[in-house]
Formats: structure tokens, C-alpha cells, sequence
């Protein structure tokens, strides 16, 4: 007691550079994540923040601008700060090498994996369920009556990847076409997808789509203003769903039907799976690898109704 009144008399503060020379641990912990300005991202690293502030952790934030060229320079950046940890949302489809989840262990730094980023390796893995996620979305549609389904999202080379994989899985499951699948090959925050050109194509066909999945919530925000824009009425000519509950989602007309990803729980949980893995390098047993999947929870509002009869 004597000594913690020392301490506070004189204003005494632990020095972190030389714990960690003695420790071999910087008390830092690296995220990654494609932009702080992304309200998804945010969202997560607020989730992160929340609980490394309790632990006494430092937190090393770069951005991926959704580049894998970025990613790898931002691994690079944080291996030389001898992070302990880094949570990696990379923001693009391609898959984290091999070769920089080997070199990340060699230097003792815990790789943990968040939402929908891919690795050549086996990584810890924090994510919201995207065949939960895709399945639920499918057989609400179905459920309000809809029986010709549209997806418009991202794929590489024209392959069905992350969750666009994961939609086609479940428009073949329930014996549903994947005729009306649109890459849109744009970035967020998609300033220039022609939503308009997109719809207008849609709802030209003989026998057109009556429900329109979007990848995400700006994606389906833009197809709303679009359908404005051509006299289509939403949701009465067609429905719209979204993914992320942003917070735009409510402010939208008709407001958006979409799903809330939990990105403040992912990011809690990928802290906890880092620092399990970072007290077994101490010597407790090794376990292995993990995935956690947060459920979704649909969040009905205005944009989606029955078919148009």
C-alpha cells in the first residue's frame, strides 16, 4: 500500500518501452480495416476499441483502402511496430498470402481474421454468418411470395465469391435461378454504379424480377433513388433488400429492409480469440483454430412487400 501511495504522490507511471524489452510483448495490438470512415468499419473498431481500453492494450490502426497492395504494406508497418495481435478486415476479396500469415507467427504477432476476409492458411476467424446471413435473406423474400430473385454485387472474374457464393448457394438449394446475378465490379462507396442502368435492364425483361438482394446497404440505398428516379415504386413494383443496417437505412424512402451484422460483437470477439492465442505463446496448451460466426437478425421495414400481382 505503502508503495501505491508513492506512486500516486509522485505521479509515478509505468514506462511500456522498457516492460516490453523485459517482456518481449508491446501491449499494442494492430487493425486493419479498409477505412475509418466506412460506417461498418467504424462500427467494428468501436466494438474493438470497447474492450482493448479495458485490457490496457494500445491500439495501431491502418487502413486498406480495400487494396491487397495496401494490406500487405499495412502488414509490413505493423510487424516493425512488434504489434502483438493484428485483426485484419482487409476489405477485398482476394485472399491474405500464405507467406504473410507465416511471417506475422515467425514474429509472434497473432493473426485474427475479420468479417468477410480470406487467408491461404488456417487463421482465427471472426465473422458475421454469411450462409446464415444469405439463407435468411432468400427465404424472407420467398416468404412474402417472390419467386424471381435478382442478387447485384461483387465477384472475381466472374465467379461467385464471398457472399455472393453464399446467395447462389441458396437460390440452388431452394431450386431458385441464378439467371439475374449482376457483378456491379465497383468499390464502396460505389459513386459511380449506374444504379439506374441497372434496374432499367432488370425490369426490361419479359418476365422481370419482382425482389432485388443487394450486397450491401449503399448498393440497395442507390437502387431506391434510382427507382424514384424511373417512376418504379418500392415495394410495390419491386422489393429491395439490403445488408448491414447502416445508419442511413432508416433515412432512406421507403426505408430499407436489411439485416444487422453485429460489427461491434465481431470486433469484441476477435479481441477475446487474439488474446487467447497470445496467452497460450506463454505456455498455456494451444487449441485449435476457431471460427465464430455472429448471427444476423433481419430488420423489416418498408422496401420489401408481396409480388406485384
Amino acid at each position: 500500500m505503502r508503495i501505491h501511495a508513492l506512486a500516486a504522490e509522485y505521479h509515478y507511471h509505468p514506462n511500456r518501452l522498457t516492460q516490453s524489452l523485459m517482456t518481449g510483448r508491446s501491449s499494442t495490438i494492430g487493425v486493419l480495416i479498409p477505412s475509418v470512415v466506412t460506417p461498418y468499419s467504424s462500427r467494428m473498431l468501436a466494438g474493438i476499441l470497447s474492450i482493448v481500453e479495458e485490457k490496457e492494450y494500445r491500439v495501431l490502426i491502418k487502413e486498406t483502402h480495400g487494396r491487397p497492395a495496401d494490406t500487405q504494406v499495412a502488414i509490413q508497418m505493423c510487424i516493425e511496430q512488434r504489434v502483438d495481435g493484428l485483426l485484419l478486415d482487409t476489405g477485398h476479396l482476394e485472399a491474405v498470402p500464405r507467406k504473410s500469415i507465416i511471417e506475422l507467427r515467425s514474429h509472434q504477432v497473432v493473426p485474427v481474421g475479420l468479417d468477410a476476409t480470406t487467408f491461404d492458411a488456417d487463421v482465427d476467424h471472426v465473422h458475421t454468418g454469411e450462409n446464415d446471413l444469405a439463407s435468411q435473406a432468400v427465404d424472407y423474400l420467398l416468404h412474402l411470395g417472390h419467386r424471381s430473385i435478382a442478387f447485384i454485387g461483387r465477384t472475381i472474374a466472374g465467379k461467385f465469391t464471398g457472399r455472393a457464393q453464399y446467395i447462389a448457394k441458396a437460390f440452388q438449394t431452394r431450386l431458385l435461378s441464378p439467371r439475374n446475378f449482376i457483378d456491379v465490379q465497383h468499390e464502396p462507396p460505389y459513386t459511380h454504379l449506374p444504379a439506374e442502368n441497372l434496374l432499367a435492364r432488370l425490369l426490361a425483361q419479359s418476365s422481370p424480377p419482382t425482389a432485388i438482394i443487394a450486397w450491401e446497404d449503399p448498393i440497395a440505398a442507390l437502387l431506391i433513388n434510382a427507382a424514384a428516379a424511373l417512376g418504379v415504386r418500392v415495394p410495390r413494383d419491386v422489393s429491395i433488400l439490403g445488408f448491414g443496417n447502416l445508419s442511413f437505412a432508416s433515412l432512406v424512402t421507403p426505408k430499407l429492409t436489411t439485416f444487422e451484422q453485429h460489427p461491434e460483437q465481431v470486433g469484441r470477439e476477435a479481441f477475446v480469440l487474439f488474446s487467447k492465442r497470445a496467452r497460450e505463446q506463454l505456455g498455456e496448451k494451444a487449441s485449435t483454430m476457431e471460427v465464430i460466426a455472429i448471427r444476423p437478425t433481419l430488420i423489416i421495414r418498408e422496401s420489401c412487400g408481396p409480388p406485384p400481382k
